[in-house]
C-alpha cells in the first residue's frame, strides 16, 4: 500500500489571504475616483467661471468702445458739415468775385463804344457778362442762405445726440453686464461688479475723456481751449481744395514775360473773440483776381503796375454780428497777394454775412495728448460661485482659492477679469491705412476702438482681494 506524504507544515492549508487586500485597494480606488471627479468638476467650475468674467469684461469694453466709436462718428460727421458751410461760404465769396469782374468787364464794355464798328459789339457782349455775374451771384447766396441753417442744424443735433448716446449707454452698462453673465451661468454671483466696478469705470472716463464746450478768453491755457483748437484744426485739415485754397496762375496771353494775371482764394475757419470773451471760430472767404505788369532790375521793380480785375469776400459768423475784418494779409490761399483787389473786397465785402451760425458746439475729445496711448476707460469685474450650485460629490472645504491666489473665503469660487477698448487703425486695409504711413494713436475722430482682456495691475488685485476677503468673513 502507498503511504500519504507530509506537507511538512503541520497539514494547515493557507487561504482567503487577498480578500483583504482585494477590498482595501477597491476603497482606495473608488475614493481616488471620488476626489478626481470633485477635482475635476472644480476646476470646470472654474474654467467656466472664468469664461464667464472674460465674456462679461470683453462685452462691457465692447460697449464702451462702441460709444467711443460714436463719438468719434459724430465728431467726423461735425467735422464733415463744418467744411460744407466753408464750402457754402467759398462758393458766395468766389461768386462775389466774378460779380465784380463782371461788373468791371461792364464798365469797360461802356468805354468800348467810343471805338467805331466793334464798340457796340464789344458793350453788348460786356453788359450781357454783367448781368450773368449778376444773375449767378444773386442764385448762389439765395442757395447758400438755405443749406447754412440746415448744415447748422444737423451739426447741433450730432453733438445733442453724443451726449444722449452716452448717457444711454452709462446706464444700460451695468444691466448689460448682468444679463450677459447670467446667460453664461446663471449659479454665478456679480461681486463689486454693480456698484465698485462701474464707479471705477465712469471716474476712468472721466479722467480720460470729457466734454468741451464754450472756450473763454480768461483761461487762454486751458484744455477745452486746446481741444477747441484741435477740433478746428481738423476742420481745416479736412477742407476739399476748392475750400483750402483756389488760386491758380492764368496762363497765355493772360499771363507772360512782363505780366502775370493770377486768381486768389479760399475758406478759413478763423477765431474771433465775442461777446463776454467767449471765444467764436466763424467761416470766411476772400477771392481776388489781379493782373500785374512789370519790369524789374536785379529784382527790384521799375515798373509794376497792379490791376485789380475782381474781388469778393464771404463769411458766415458764429452769433449775431455781421461784419468781419478782411484787414489782416494772411490766410484765404493767398488773396491779399492781389494786394489792391484784396483792400477792395475788405472794404466792400466786410459785411457780406450770409447766416449767422452756431458755430463749433461741444464734442467728447480725450483730455490728455499721451492718454489713449494705453487705451480707453476700462472695466472691473469679479465674480464668484457657491460651492452648492457646483455638481460634487462632497463638501471640499476651504475653496476661497481663486485666480488672486488667495486662501481667504469657504465653499465658494471666484474669478476676475478687466476689459478695456483700445485704438487700432487698420494698415493692411488700404480702405483705412493712413497715406502717410504714419502710427495713429488713440483719438475720437476715426472710429477704430476694439474690445479686448487685459492683466489686471497691482492696485486692482488689491481692491478685488479686498472684496474677496470680504466675501469669506
Amino acid at each position: 500500500m502507498g503511504q500519504r506524504r507530509s506537507n511538512g507544515g503541520g497539514g494547515k492549508r493557507q487561504a482567503g489571504q487577498v480578500m483583504p487586500m482585494t477590498a482595501i485597494l477597491i476603497v482606495a480606488v473608488l475614493l481616488s475616483l471620488w476626489a478626481m471627479y470633485d477635482s475635476g468638476q472644480l476646476m470646470t467650475e472654474r474654467m467656466k467661471l472664468q469664461n464667464t468674467a472674460d465674456n462679461v469684461a470683453y462685452s462691457g469694453s465692447a460697449l464702451v468702445a462702441r460709444d467711443l466709436n460714436y463719438a468719434a462718428y459724430t465728431n467726423r460727421a461735425m467735422v464733415a458739415n463744418q467744411v460744407a458751410i466753408g464750402q457754402m461760404v467759398g462758393l458766395s465769396s468766389w461768386a462775389a468775385m466774378m460779380e465784380q469782374f463782371g461788373t468791371n468787364i461792364g464798365i469797360v464794355g461802356k468805354v468800348a463804344t467810343v471805338v467805331p464798328y466793334v464798340g457796340p459789339l464789344i458793350n453788348a457782349l460786356a453788359q450781357t457778362f454783367e448781368k450773368a455775374t449778376e444773375a449767378l451771384a444773386s442764385t448762389v447766396d439765395a442757395a447758400v442762405k438755405i443749406a447754412i441753417p440746415l448744415n447748422d442744424g444737423i451739426i447741433r443735433a450730432l453733438s445733442a445726440s453724443q451726449n444722449i448716446f452716452h448717457v444711454g449707454m452709462s446706464a444700460t452698462l451695468m444691466n448689460f453686464s448682468e444679463d450677459i453673465a447670467q446667460a453664461n451661468d446663471p449659479d454665478v454671483e456679480q461681486v463689486l461688479t454693480s456698484a465698485a466696478g462701474s464707479v471705477q469705470a465712469f471716474v476712468e472716463w472721466q479722467e480720460q475723456i470729457g466734454r468741451f464746450s464754450k472756450p473763454n478768453i480768461k483761461t487762454p491755457n486751458s484744455t477745452t481751449n486746446q481741444r477747441f483748437d484741435d477740433f478746428a484744426e481738423v476742420v481745416g485739415d479736412s477742407r476739399d481744395p476748392f475750400t483750402a485754397r483756389r488760386s491758380y496762375e492764368m496762363g497765355p496771353p493772360m499771363s507772360g514775360f512782363f505780366w502775370d494775371t493770377q486768381k486768389r482764394g479760399g475758406s478759413d475757419l478763423k477765431r474771433s473773440t465775442g461777446i463776454g470773451g467767449v471765444y467764436q471760430w466763424d467761416w470766411t472767404a476772400m477771392d481776388t483776381v489781379g493782373f500785374e505788369a512789370k519790369f524789374k532790375v536785379f529784382g527790384k521793380c521799375i515798373v509794376c503796375v497792379n490791376v485789380p480785375l475782381g474781388w469778393g469776400a464771404a463769411h458766415a459768423l458764429q452769433g449775431s454780428g455781421s461784419y468781419y475784418n478782411y484787414s489782416s494779409g494772411s490766410g484765404w490761399g493767398g488773396a491779399w497777394d492781389n494786394s489792391t483787389a484784396a483792400l477792395y473786397a475788405s472794404g466792400s465785402q466786410a459785411g457780406h454775412n450770409l447766416r449767422n451760425t452756431s458755430g463749433l458746439q461741444p464734442f467728447y475729445a480725450f483730455r490728455d495728448d499721451g492718454a489713449p496711448n494705453s487705451g480707453g476707460p476700462g472695466l472691473l469685474y469679479l465674480f464668484r460661485k457657491d460651492n452648492s450650485s457646483m455638481p460634487l460629490t462632497a463638501d471640499l472645504g476651504a475653496q476661497g482659492d481663486n485666480p488672486l491666489n488667495t486662501e481667504a473665503g469657504e465653499g465658494f469660487i471666484t474669478a476676475a477679469a478687466k476689459g478695456q477698448p483700445h485704438y487700432s487703425r487698420p494698415t493692411d486695409i488700404e480702405q483705412f491705412a493712413r497715406h502717410d504711413g504714419n502710427f495713429e494713436y488713440g483719438n475720437l475722430y476715426n472710429p477704430f476702438w476694439q474690445p479686448r482682456i487685459v492683466k489686471l495691475n497691482n492696485t486692482e488685485r488689491a481692491l478685488l482681494l479686498t472684496g474677496t476677503v470680504a466675501l469669506g468673513n
